[in-house]
């Protein structure tokens, strides 16, 4: 990586092996794919991702490194590594790409109807990992909710968790234990 750093403008590599960004007096933090990683004793955090991962570099310096305060006044290098779809077939690490799904507009949870007698006993299994979700659950005056579901075919114990909010932003939680045999 270091033979890849001294050919960008700006960086300045020692023949120790140190990096600088235009002779910054603190070392500059490295970021690979948007994660900060500290030099310490281990050696140098550019030895964590291989040459041939490198989609690219950036090198940010001045205001564009005062985005992380104090720990960007020795300047960024931001590394950005391929896509791991798009890596050669034999060059993909151990390693998961995740991008979060952001707001997403609620939709109703799914749980078994079973309104006859002969739904009730199907031969289909029942093997359902969440049993029952409901978001929208009132407690009354009285300080009382009630609800239903059914157990999926597993003969287990389920945790009942139970989370919300009181009407002045107190947290609630609570969990308990039910049995099915």
């Amino acid at each position: 990586m270091t033979d890849l750093l001294k050919n960008i403008a700006g960086v300045y590599i020692s023949p120790s092996g140190g990096i600088n960004i235009r002779h910054a007096s603190s070392l500059p933090l490295v970021l690979i794919d948007g994660v900060p990683y500290n030099w310490d004793d281990s050696g140098s955090p550019l030895e964590k991702v291989s040459v041939f991962d490198v989609e690219s570099i950036d090198i940010h310096k001045g205001a564009t490194a005062a985005m992380y305060w104090s720990r960007g006044e020795g300047g960024i290098i931001s590394i950005t590594t391929r896509r791991w779809e798009d890596l050669p077939p034999g060059e993909k690490s151990n390693r998961v790409v995740f991008t979060p799904l952001g707001y997403q507009k609620p939709v109703a949870f799914y749980s078994p109807k079973y309104d006859t007698q002969e739904a009730k006993w199907s031969s289909i299994p029942d093997f359902r990992t969440t049993i029952f979700w409901k978001p929208d659950i009132i407690i009354s005056e009285e300080g009382e909710a009630s609800f239903e579901f059914y157990t999926s075919d597993f003969k287990t114990t389920y945790s009942v968790v139970i989370e919300g909010l009181t009407n002045d932003g107190k947290i609630v939680r609570q969990v308990e234990k039910i049995r099915v045999e």
